[in-house]
């Protein structure tokens, strides 16, 4: 291999083990955790699709899918909407604009109140 690629895998090799690290173990894990008993204090007990069986039976599990499906049909479409026109109007040559603008952003740029 050329002296080039090596740098490219040396640039690469951090991103990749965070990856593995942060995401691709605890995903592998917890995918199998779902057909398991664990206590957190023993180790896991193979079970099976006794879990999947528990869980597909329950109303809360299809009352919250329902939940979830109207969040994603309904408010995150007109979330994006409001946005847009929001970023069109910070665009446009109006005034107040410079006043808006700091409205908006001023939560994003004080910290929050840490009192007692």
């Amino acid at each position: 291999m050329r002296k080039q690629g090596w740098w490219g895998f040396a640039f690469t090799l951090p991103f990749v083990l965070q990856l593995l690290v942060f995401f691709l173990f605890p995903f592998v894990f917890s995918f199998y955790l779902t057909f398991a008993k664990w206590d957190l204090f023993n180790p896991p007990q193979w079970i099976g699709l006794r879990n999947w069986n528990q869980f597909l039976h329950q109303k809360v599990f299809w009352l919250s899918l329902r939940n979830v499906g109207y969040f994603a049909i309904l408010f995150v479409p007109l979330q994006t909407f409001v946005a847009l026109v929001l970023a069109y109007l910070l665009n446009l040559q109006i005034r107040g604009k410079s006043l808006f603008r700091m409205v908006f952003f001023l939560p994003v740029i004080t910290p929050g109140w840490q009192g007692a």
